[in-house]
């Protein structure tokens, strides 16, 4: 995993002989003095980031060194039965790009710690296939933590003392999958597969396939942002020499120190007001910036770091939890109507239960149990008014066990009644005449009547629009009242009431309206 006694070097300057027996007679052995050799070199050569002492740096020499690992490829290419990763006709790039906020959202687990244990090959590989699901099932923010010490103890890929191959742990990945990390917490050792839960296999997380982006050869920068921005997350590796372990902020260009090793990480985006690749690593969060670091591009081309020489892109991940898909959140049910919930699942699920909440989930009642297939025809219940806070929950049993469960990741409603205009966005003349409509769903008991009311003050308070309304037309000629002054804040409300007055649904306007006078 070590290599020899590398050359210090100063990016774009040669070295005399009297400088390289100079360099070598203050590679001391005490590491304590490196931080100093090392702010010297970033300070002659203008460097853009910032080196501090921290939680791996103060190691001894040997320790630290385990936190290294990444080797390989065991075998050719042509051996693999892989093409060479072949990116999409060039995409229109961002000029940055993150996957810790893609849309709003963040499809890149937390920072995971190594230990000492020359396993970054697992934890950059096991964070991509992390990373791959939340981009697969759309959970952004999820915090999906899969069992490194699985792809450690079961795959053949590496050890702790000499490191592992990202191929090898990605075939792994690929043919077998891993599952959850309490199916095997992470030990910092070699560990036993047999420790293992006794059904990890049988419900593993698992990619269908994988590339090179790069092999052998770092690739260009279009390549590598093409694969991060089509496929997601991308596994590297990189030489590391002595200055990386001591890296704080900014971005990255090797300056300093000798030849460590070679290391796995995991490439998440990238910036060109930087000039940098956003890379998570594997030493817990109090190293770099919050267990990241930023790279400069020129590292692709380095002699020294060989950044990105060899570099791996997951495809999808196979579905391994039954995952609703409608309701979701936002959508609106009718009551009393037939709705259509639907969902996907493993290919070994044999039936599935559903169940209901009109309490955001603090209670549920059952729809149905046994069912089969992905969609089920649900029988909206008749609400005793409208329902904002309804959630559906479906799970998935084989051999009569439950194996897994999923439910709307948001409210929807269950709607007793539609108020469809005005909805919001709408502005009104004092005095004017303007249509007030409705639509009625499934009720518990007959309408008798119908109520309106109006706000100006975005529904605090509410006064009544002085109608008779019997029965159930749907709609009201209202005149807009008269008003000192411009109301930016108005609401519409219907209220359906049975024939006690009790009210049996409500609605109001969706968003704010405009009264002028």
């Amino acid at each position: 995993m070590l290599g020899g006694i590398g050359i210090t070097r100063f990016p774009g300057r040669s070295l005399s002989l009297a400088m390289i027996c100079f360099i070598l007679l203050t590679l001391s052995p005490a590491y304590s003095a490196e931080i100093d050799h090392i702010r010297a070199a970033l300070k002659a050569t203008d460097a853009q980031w910032v080196a501090e002492e921290n939680p791996i740096s103060i190691l001894p020499p040997e320790v630290r060194a385990k936190r290294l690992g990444s080797l390989g490829p065991r075998r050719e290419i042509s051996k693999t039965g892989l093409q060479s990763f072949e990116p999409p006709v060039e995409a229109s790039l961002p000029s940055s790009f993150d996957w810790r906020n893609y849309n709003g959202g963040n499809f890149v687990t937390p920072v995971r710690n190594q230990g000492h244990c020359g396993s970054c090959w697992a934890f950059a590989t096991t964070a991509a296939l992390e990373s791959k699901a939340l981009i697969t099932f759309n959970w952004p923010g999820n915090k999906l933590n899969l069992s490194e010490q699985i792809l450690l103890s079961c795959s053949g890929a590496g050890d702790c003392q000499v490191g592992g191959y990202i191929d090898d742990a990605s075939d792994f990945l690929r043919d077998t999958g891993i599952n959850l990390e309490t199916c095997y917490g992470y030990k910092a050792t070699d560990g036993n597969c047999g420790s293992a839960c006794a059904t990890w296999q049988s419900r593993p997380y698992r990619i269908n396939g994988w590339s090179w982006v790069a092999y052998g050869s770092a690739p260009t920068q279009t390549a590598l942002k093409n694969a991060i921005y089509t496929n997601g997350p991308v596994v590297v590796s990189l030489n590391v020499y002595t200055d990386f372990y001591f890296y704080h902020s900014g971005v990255y260009h090797c300056s300093w120190g000798a030849y460590e090793g070679g290391h796995a990480v995991l490439v998440v985006g990238w910036d060109d007001s930087t000039g940098a690749f956003i890379v998570k690593n594997s030493w817990a969060p109090r190293w770099g910036e919050s267990g990241y670091f930023r790279i400069g591009y020129g590292e692709l081309t380095s002699a020294y770091t060989q950044f990105a020489n060899w570099a791996i892109s997951f495809g999808d991940v196979d579905i391994v939890s039954v995952t609703l898909r409608q309701p979701d959140g936002g959508e609106s049910a009718h009551s009393g109507s037939t709705y259509s919930i639907q969902w996907e699942a493993p290919p070994d699920s044999e039936e599935f239960s559903l169940f209901y909440s009109l309490n955001n989930g603090s209670t549920w009642k059952p729809i149905a149990s046994g069912v089969s297939g992905t969609s089920y025809p649900w029988e909206v219940p008749i609400a005793a008014s409208n329902q904002t806070k309804c959630r559906v929950k479906v799970q998935d049993f084989v051999g009569g066990k439950k194996i897994s469960e999923d439910k709307s990741f948001s409210n929807f409603t269950i709607e007793v009644v539609k108020l469809t205009s005005p909805d919001g966005g709408e502005s009104l003349t004092c005095g004017d005449p303007f249509p007030i409509t409705w639509e009625t769903n499934g009720t518990q008991t007959t309408v008798a009547a119908v109520k309106l009311f109006y706000s100006i003050n975005a529904g605090h308070t509410w006064i009544q629009i002085p109608a008779v309304i019997t029965g159930n037309p749907g709609g009201y000629s209202w005149t807009v009242p008269d008003l000192k002054d411009t109301q930016s804040q108005c609401r519409v409300k219907v209220l359906l009431t049975d024939a006690k007055g009790k009210s049996i649904g409500s609605d109001l306007s969706d968003g704010d309206l405009t009264i002028h006078p």
